[in-house]
């Protein structure tokens, strides 16, 4: 069984913690919980691209803005790969970023499966002795509709 935990930003200098039902995303580690995110564990490809599918529907049916930053797992920490993504309410769409700055692709709500593609093909042409499993994703965000 997995258990389901994220935190994300609240009042100014504050976040609050989310778990149970609030939060539809599956983390294979509960103690993969960070302060202002969520952090997955995936041990596969399948599993890998099931975190980040279940990830962005959290953005999405939640009505939460903020990022998805994919790291690279080390046995020294997380060490970025330099692509998030940017989900945003208004309008509705998710954004893949290269070095936080840089666009390289946008996506609606509808294409979460084509972002998923896109982002794994990006990370077998740019870092190609990485398997995916070993991508983490970290988010932080906050709901809009408080």
């Amino acid at each position: 069984m997995f258990k389901q935990k994220a935190s994300f930003s609240g009042a100014v200098g504050t976040t609050y913690d989310v778990t149970g039902a609030d939060v539809s995303v599956v983390v294979a580690d509960p103690n993969a919980a960070i302060p202002g995110g969520m952090m997955t564990l995936s041990t596969s490809d399948k599993e890998w691209r099931r975190d980040l599918d279940d990830l962005l529907n959290t953005f999405i049916n939640h009505g939460f803005n903020g990022n998805i930053q994919a790291d690279e797992r080390t046995g020294m920490g997380p060490v970025p790969t330099g692509v998030f993504i940017q989900v945003s309410q208004s309008p509705p769409q998710m954004v893949v970023l290269e070095n936080n700055v840089e666009i390289m692709k946008v996506f609606t709500f509808e294409e979460t499966n084509d972002l998923i593609t896109f982002l794994a093909q990006w990370i077998r042409t740019n870092i190609p002795d990485i398997d995916l499993s070993l991508i983490q994703f970290r988010t932080s965000g906050y709901n809009v509709a408080y």
